[in-house]
């Protein structure tokens, strides 16, 4: 199974306890990078700031990516907008990390759309493929995702996949 970045890693609602969603940020072979967007923000962007002595005027939510570099802070955004360190990975998507993005940010200049994160999830790529190819596979894996489905926020977004992936399976035997 072709994993690519931009899919999304669903968490199967037969076979997994948690409601995951993952988005693939890079897919190489060794490894597979993501973060994870359907956990709540514990910490907002002014607090996080703070503790490193800086002023910060808005109380944007940070949400954690991962358990794999926590100390990265990464932002998922639309693609109206570029930093120094900006990789796109969907038609709709980039994903910038530098302290051009931060000091752009400080100014007000934003993306239309945009998440921040730390941390990400790391996978072995070999061993990602292996599960997804399963029978009873703890992932669903939804390629090219709608950006209504992304935009989603951290509670809503796993029901919404669910809902994609569904109606794409419905809409094969329909067409």
């Amino acid at each position: 199974m072709l994993i690519q970045t931009g899919n999304l890693l669903v968490s199967h609602p037969a076979h997994s306890d948690a409601e995951s969603v993952i988005i693939v940020t890079d897919s190489g072979r060794e490894h597979t990078i993501g973060i994870e967007l359907a956990v709540r923000s514990e910490i907002t962007m002014a607090e996080l700031m703070q503790q490193k002595s800086v002023e910060w005027p808005w109380h944007t939510p940070v949400y954690p990516g991962g358990e794999s570099n926590r100390g990265a802070l990464v932002m998922l955004h639309s693609l109206d907008w570029t930093s120094s360190n900006t990789n796109f990975i969907s038609p709709e998507l980039a994903i910038s990390s530098d302290a051009l993005m931060l000091e752009k940010l400080e100014m007000g200049n934003a993306p239309a759309w945009h998440r921040l994160f730390l941390g990400c999830t790391v996978f072995r790529t070999k061993d990602l493929r292996e599960e997804l190819a399963r029978n009873r596979s703890r992932w669903l894996l939804l390629s090219t995702p709608s950006f209504a489905t992304l935009e989603r926020d951290s509670k809503n977004i796993w029901k919404s996949c669910l809902n994609e992936l569904s109606s794409r399976a419905t809409q094969q035997y329909l067409a």
